[in-house]
């Protein structure tokens, strides 16, 4: 599994992802090239600041954004399933900012 730190990656309560994620990306974009026939899930997770319903549609964006970069690269879209699981499953403790920063997240991970 790969993880993209929200706070690192994203705006505040954006799904465009911000240039230190390129880099990163791109990492994976050489080994997916490697790996012709490996499936992919994408999965965007949020904090629990807002509505649920807020939450679930900013974590699908980012999830599909990631997605986009990926087929922007080259990579075949069909490859990808994309989640957004808002603030479910949350890592750590909402209650402080450390906390929610770690729960804001996109995370990759190798279905085949």
């Amino acid at each position: 599994n790969f993880t993209l730190s929200g706070d690192s990656y994203f705006e505040s309560g954006s799904s465009t992802l911000l240039p230190a994620a390129f880099p990163y990306l791109d990492v994976l974009i050489k080994y997916m090239k490697k790996n012709l026939f490996s499936r992919w899930r994408i999965e965007g997770y949020t904090d629990n600041v807002g509505s649920k319903k807020a939450n679930k549609k900013l974590s699908l964006k980012r999830a599909q954004t990631v997605l986009n970069y990926f087929v922007k690269k080259g990579i075949v879209k069909q490859r990808f399933k994309v989640v957004g699981l808002g603030e479910s499953f949350p890592i750590v403790s909402n209650k402080t900012k450390k906390g929610r920063a770690k729960n804001r997240r996109i995370i990759i991970v190798r279905t085949h």
